[in-house]
């Protein structure tokens, strides 16, 4: 998707503060709020800017512990569970972030947020007293709150932005007799 310089400028100052003002981010680009609003506008409309995030601390919350599960749902789950149940397994209020896998031996990554081992301990008893039958869990990572290196994708988005302004280089054209050397050539004798 092609962004203009502007769309691409005003995505950097949303990603390094996502509350910055129109007013701020038009000064900075020498713009009036109105145009400003209008680029967020179209980078919604085009499905660039989804949302806005907000990064909180865990561990001033009292998350302190967090686990990834890989799980498997079993074919049988499909069958048996009525949508909102199948959602409530995927989506319980522990679950941070969870990702469906297709074709694996694993079918769901879940991320979960506990206060406790104890809280995490009752929870993965809980999932497995009443929905045993239909999921296998493959393996759980735990870790601090203290573990967590990164929280956001935001320089990957940047770094994207930046591949935007280089200028396109292009590859050098190679003679075709040139491209292949005769057998042997390259052996030293």
């Amino acid at each position: 998707m092609k962004l203009n310089k502007n769309e691409r400028l005003t995505l950097k100052l949303i990603l390094d503060d996502s509350s910055i003002s129109n007013s701020d981010i038009g000064r900075e680009l020498g713009i009036t709020t109105q145009a400003v609003g209008k680029i967020k506008k179209k980078l919604k409309d085009k499905g660039i800017i989804k949302g806005w995030e907000l990064v909180l601390d865990y561990e001033k919350l009292g998350l302190n512990l967090f686990a990834i599960a890989l799980i498997k749902v079993m074919p049988i789950a499909f069958k048996k569970l009525e949508l909102d149940e199948f959602d409530t397994l995927l989506n319980s209020v522990n679950v941070i972030e969870s990702y469906a896998i297709p074709k694996t031996n694993v079918t769901h990554i879940l991320m979960y947020a506990f206060k406790d081992i104890a809280e995490y301990d009752n929870y993965f008893k809980k999932l497995l007293t009443q929905l045993g039958d239909y999921i296998e869990i493959k393996n759980t990572y735990v870790f601090s709150s203290n573990s967590i290196l990164k929280y956001s994708a935001k320089d990957l988005f940047i770094s994207i932005l930046q591949e935007y302004e280089k200028p396109k280089m292009h590859e050098p054209v190679i003679p075709k007799e040139k491209m292949f050397a005769p057998k042997g050539a390259y052996l030293k004798k």
